[in-house]
């Protein structure tokens, strides 16, 4: 191409593409290139008449118009920037030639795109990620499924997404073990509820979305020990991705209930050995009950028409776990269970279940019966229709008066019985632990009733003459013990009754043929106070919480006060016990915590505990859910937040282990009582001590609705004490100072576009060989500053970094980092400068690790690499900033605007050079300012209110510090524009419009003015300009302040307020940029010492290009952009600040000088016409107005001079 050393064509901020060479991409589909002329003498233009491509049927072209490019440092566009884009969804690798056609010949590219899919595959809630080939198995990606049990049906859901440029497809996902089933489609999301929806394999999955799919463990009969499968995803990214699943096969032989195992007999619990009817039919319906206890007399029922109902729904459930649900009228309803062999044993019964009637008004309600049969003598009992041994609920029998819980062995009539009620005081319509036992190890001193431990000890009503367990003892030959067996039983009907009778939810059931020892008792009431939200006592606690090894997880002495409601989570294998979350069933207002988060029932609840015995335990002390009790909390030096407490505060207390991460949640109904204001926040208070002291606050962290309730994550570690409140916004233009140790912690929810995304911050660091952190998610994405004092950004890789700057951060200041992804395109700016770019970059794979911010956090352990210095107004956008928006955006704080778009804090809205105006507020997706906080807490300003935690777990929080970095800049006193006293906190800025680290101009910096500043020996350019109040003088130093200054200039390229004056000296000159505006609101004015003849003989032609403004000099402009009104001659001339002395003689000046000046309106003409037409000179006077840019002609005002 002819004269192709004036013309340079560049990947923008990368290299230089060379006349017919090619440029290929294989991550993203579009790639923007820039033209620049590089003619060394003269301003010669290299005018652009057209850009054209090849192949329009798979890429487009952007900005194409014809565009004069000047050299570098010559006025006008000194470059131009256009995009090819790779169209269409199809994988491949389609070219095109690009044409550039010129004054000097056309310049001639090829442009290839690579377009492949990138398979992310994860698991678990919140999801983790699944890395290709793995063989180990963990609940945190949801690929172990806990223990279960034969013939259980546990599901997982796995996502695939697609993070590549082009369709992933997925053509078949297949088990290696029949065990685990792979369902047959895939769910798509889709726009609205149910939001997903079933589509058939082979699919495909567009770039930037994902599909769900689902793996079935269905517990084979027979099978011990883990099952383990390999799950393979065969798909167009990498051919197949294979991953383990594994599930552990329940152990029948495990020791029983809170390890007990004398006597152990029968165990039904909901959670383990259902079978249904037909598991594809809802409601489900329940045919067999298996019994895990060491007889196997699993309860059954055949009848399709008697079978009770499974349920597992928060709805129903008792504190998360299912329940199986007896309906009973007496005709048409008549549901129950039963074994016609054995199960029954009255020397200890334990049962947990919640009727769904009034106990108070019910007639009988038989939970769990066993019968006379077999034991007629020698008390002469009768088996006829009113036989009624077992345990029930209501008024059941004449021989009682009020009953509502009770114990009955033989008739409900006046035949043969032993009948004992609990208390008829109490109430009973809650879930509650009833244990029916004999009172002694001597069975014929009787029974005892307990509900939730509680025993009345009402004396029983009978008419027979001694107590005795039902059943018959089988003798062996020795040396092998007797085997004592029960009898038969049945669930929610008496033995020789026409129907069942009970209306209620069964959850648990065991028995045992001997009276459980003292000892080992609270093990079996610990097991189901932690699974059912019970709490063991009348109204507090009153016995200890032990593990199965006998070690007290809550003990009612050490933490009295303290054991109202109390609930736990928790793991104990000699239990088969996995309650992942809980909720007190005392109270509906009660906490719930959860671990890793709040599902809607126990089994929902993927995550899994460490280690065996790890629990979590917590009571309260039962005060009102309001107060007045206050705290600060110090965040700096100088700075405290405040907060107001409710009464009731609780107690927790983790045993076993490390629970980590668990979920918090309280309805916020609670808090009707304690209301708040706009400005404040219901906050989650920990502290280390009950006093909550000031000192003893570690974390005040607000709370995020969660449909009606209010909740947030914690890791409460040993003992701890919380409570819940409110705390104010506390607001205060600050920055963050990281030092060894510190960090702030943020949500896991904060996940990329994979097309365009922008990263930004304000970073101050000193010189340091250490790797310092910016932000980061976990070690999968950060921004940093490395050992050389470079930027450096990593994606999906903590060793190698996909992209590291050119320049160098080392002058102890404060610098804006931009890092911008745009297609498989990194773009980093500092300080607004390109430093340059990366292509081929793939975009993150999705990431749930924690957001930090100074540091990386993997977890409260794992704390890496500090920032070692400052860090101020931090932002994620869903989309890639241009440079003009990055520019824009440096130097102000952003807020949403009306129709929740993005505005600068600085620069009003309504500006028509407003770069971000058309940036919906959505877009962003995490912004600190770190102008407000919430007890220990920074405000996240985006609509998710993301907050972040300072020093989480760290009672240690001081870490805010005045704002000192330039949003915008600000002067500090009167003196030169280039003198560093000039400016607020100019030790630790550049000087606006210095030079950037690179040695380029920084020509967009903001700046407010109230102080007397003179330009000194340079020209300034400035995006905005605020002259609050004071005078900017614009000239040159080196000549003479008169009209002769030989001028400095001054460009404003977006936007001026003028509340002040500018005073432009001699031949300087205030220039706007086409769209640049001055606001209405501008109360100041421009000086300028006008030049021309002083003679009164002889005329001067002048103009005025601006007019008068009128604006408010006391209020803040609001964006809209001054008439630029007509003007007068008496409004805008003075002899320095005073009047002009206008007079209408001719001769009125020829005197000479006068003080103030003279001049003749005679002489005043404007000219309106064409050429040569003398009649259209038009006389006016100094009162007449004038346009904007109109000539007009004045003599002089020093007579003959």
């Amino acid at each position: 191409m002819g004269n192709a050393q004036i013309m340079k064509v560049n990947i923008l901020g990368g290299a230089e593409v060379i006349h017919n060479g090619t440029v290929t991409i294989d991550a993203g589909t579009a790639l923007t290139f820039r033209i620049t002329n590089t003619i060394t003498q003269g301003c010669g233009d290299l005018r652009v008449q057209g850009i054209s491509i090849s192949n329009t049927a798979n890429f487009s072209l952007s900005n194409t118009n014809p565009t004069n490019v000047k050299p570098n440092g010559c006025k006008g566009n000194n470059n131009l920037d256009f995009t090819v884009t790779a169209n269409g969804s199809v994988c491949g690798s389609p070219e095109t030639f690009v044409y550039i056609t010129t004054n000097i010949g056309t310049f001639i590219m090829t442009f290839k795109v690579i377009k492949s899919p990138i398979i992310s595959v994860l698991g678990g809630s919140p999801s983790a990620d699944i890395n290709n080939g793995t063989t180990t198995t963990t609940a945190t990606n949801g690929t172990y499924y806990g223990i279960v049990e034969e013939g259980a049906v546990k599901t997982r859901n796995f996502v695939i997404a697609n993070t590549g440029s082009c369709p992933l497809n997925i053509s078949a996902i297949t088990s290696s073990l029949a065990a685990f089933q792979v369902a047959g489609y895939v769910l798509t999301p889709i726009a609205t509820p149910p939001y997903y929806t079933p589509a058939a394999l082979p699919t495909n999955i567009a770039p930037g979305s994902h599909v769900i799919f689902i793996v079935t463990f269905v517990a084979p009969t027979g099978a011990t020990g883990t099952q383990t499968s390999t799950i393979s995803i065969s798909n167009t990214a990498n051919t197949a991705f294979t991953f383990n699943v594994s599930a552990e096969m329940f152990n029948v032989n495990i020791p029983g209930p809170g390890g007990v195992t004398a006597n152990f007999r029968l165990w039904l619990k909901s959670t383990r050995g259902v079978v249904f009817e037909s598991s594809d039919v809802s409601p489900k319906k329940v045919k067999n009950w298996k019994d895990l206890g060491v007889n196997g007399k699993s309860a059954e029922q055949t009848n399709t028409n008697l079978q009770p109902t499974y349920l597992d729904n928060a709805a129903n459930n008792i504190n998360f776990n299912p329940v199986i649900k007896f309906e009973n009228n007496g005709g048409t309803l008549n549901q129950y269970l039963e074994n016609a062999d054995n199960g029954f044993y009255s020397q200890d019964i334990f049962i947990v279940m919640v009727p769904d009637l009034a106990v108070s008004t019910s007639s009988g309600m038989t939970i769990f019966s066993g019968t006379v049969a077999g034991n007629i003598t020698p008390e002469n009992y009768v088996n006829d229709a009113n036989e009624v041994t077992g345990v029930g609920l209501g008024n059941f029998t004449a021989n009682l008066s009020g009953e509502r819980l009770w114990y009955n062995q033989g008739s409900a009539t006046s035949n043969p019985h032993y009948s004992l009620p609990a208390s008829s005081s109490r109430a009973y319509d809650k879930a509650g632990i009833i244990n029916a036992r004999n009172k002694t190890v001597t069975p014929s001193d009787g029974m005892s009733i307990l509900f939730n431990t509680v025993d009345d000890a009402i004396t029983a009503t009978k008419t027979i003459a001694t107590f005795a367990n039902f059943g018959y003892i089988e003798e062996k030959p020795d040396p092998e013990a007797d085997f004592v067996w029960g009898t038969p039983y049945k669930i929610g009907k008496n033995a020789n009754g026409t129907y069942g009778n009970l209306n209620g939810r069964v959850a648990e059931i065991m028995t045992f043929a001997e009276r459980v020892p003292d000892a080992d008792r609270p093990k079996i009431e610990t097991y189901l106070a932690i699974k059912y939200g019970i709490t063991l006592g009348a109204t507090t606690a009153e016995k200890n919480y032990v593990n199965s090894a006998g070690i007290a997880i809550w003990d009612i002495t050490a933490n009295a006060g303290y054991n109202y409601n109390v609930a736990g989570i928790g793991k104990d294998n000699a239990s088969d016990l996995n309650q992942k979350q809980s909720k007190s069933i005392n109270d509906t207002n009660e906490v719930t915590i959860g671990l890793g988060g709040i599902f809607a029932t126990n089994s929902a609840n993927s995550n899994d505990f460490s280690l065996d015995k790890e629990f979590l335990v917590w009571g309260c002390n039962n005060d009102v859910f309001t107060g007045t009790n206050t705290n600060t909390v110090t965040i700096s030096t100088d700075i405290t937040t405040s907060l107001t407490r409710i009464d009731r505060k609780w107690k927790i207390v983790e045993s076993g282990g490390d629970v980590e991460n668990i979920f918090i949640g309280i309805p916020e109904a609670v808090f009707s009582s304690f209301s708040k204001n706009a400005d404040e926040e219901f906050v989650l208070i920990v502290a280390d001590n009950a006093n909550f002291g000031n000192a003893d606050i570690i974390d005040v962290i607000p709370l995020k609705a969660s449909g009606t309730n209010l909740q947030t994550w914690y890791d409460f570690d040993g003992t701890k004490f919380f409570t819940f409140g409110k705390a104010p916004k506390l607001s205060g233009n600050r920055q963050v100072n990281i030092a060894t140790g510190d960090y702030l912690v943020g949500e896991y929810a904060l996940n990329l576009n994979i097309n365009a995304f922008t990263i930004s911050a304000w970073v101050k660091s000193a010189p340091s060989a250490s790797v310092r952190t910016i932000m980061a998610k976990g070690s999968k994405l950060q921004l940093r500053l490395n050992a050389a004092n470079k930027v450096e950004v990593m994606v999906d890789d903590d060793a190698t970094p996909r992209f590291t700057s050119d320049m160098v951060l080392n002058d102890s200041k404060w610098h804006n980092i931009t890092f911008v992804y745009a297609s498989g395109t990194v773009f980093l700016y500092i300080d607004g400068i390109l430093d340059k770019s990366v292509q081929g970059v793939d975009p993150p794979t999705p990431n749930y690790n924690h957001f930090s911010i100074g540091a990386v956090y993997i977890d409260k352990n794992q704390i890496l690499r500090p920032f070692l210095g400052d860090l101020d107004e931090v932002y994620v956008w869903d989309q890639g900033l241009t440079q003009d928006q990055v520019r824009y955006l440096m130097n102000q704080e952003i807020e949403k605007t009306t129709g929740n778009f993005v505005t600068g804090k600085t620069i009003p809205q309504a500006a028509t050079s407003n770069e971000v105006t058309t940036i919906p507020w959505s877009t962003l997706r995490a912004y600190y300012d770190f102008n407000t906080f919430y007890g220990s807490t920074v405000d996240g300003k985006t609509d998710l209110r993301n907050f972040l935690r300072i020093k989480y777990l760290n009672k240690t929080k001081p870490l805010t510090n005045i704002q000192t970095a330039p949003l915008p800049y600000i002067s500090a006193a009167n003196g030169t524009w280039d003198t560093s006293g000039t400016w607020q906190n100019n030790d630790v800025q550049k000087l606006p419009n210095s030079l950037g680290l690179n040695g380029a101009s920084i020509d967009w910096n903001i700046v407010q003015t109230t102080h007397n500043i003179t330009s000194g020996d340079r020209d300034i350019t400035l995006l905005a300009l605020k002259n609050n109040s004071g005078t900017i003088t614009i000239a040159d130093p080196l000549t003479a302040l008169d009209e002769n200054n030989a001028g400095q200039g001054l460009r404003v390229t977006h936007y001026l307020e003028l509340d002040g004056v500018i005073d432009l000296v001699g031949e300087s000159q205030l220039i706007q940029d086409e769209g640049s505006i001055l606001d209405q609101d501008s109360g100041g004015y421009l000086e300028r010492d006008q030049q021309g003849t002083a003679n009164s003989f002889n005329y001067n032609y002048w103009s005025s290009s601006v007019g008068p403004i009128s604006g408010n000099s006391n209020s803040r402009g609001a964006g809209v952009a001054s008439t630029n009104a007509n003007f007068t001659l008496f409004g805008v001339l003075k002899d320095g600040s005073s009047n002009i002395n206008f007079q209408a003689p001719y001769t009125a000046a020829d005197s000479g000088p006068s003080t103030p000046i003279t001049i003749s309106t005679y002489w005043l003409y404007t000219f309106n016409a064409g050429n040569n037409n003398y009649s259209s000179w038009n006389r006016i006077n100094q009162n007449m107005p004038l346009l904007p840019g109109e000539g007009y002609t004045m003599k002089g005002s020093s007579g003959a001079v």
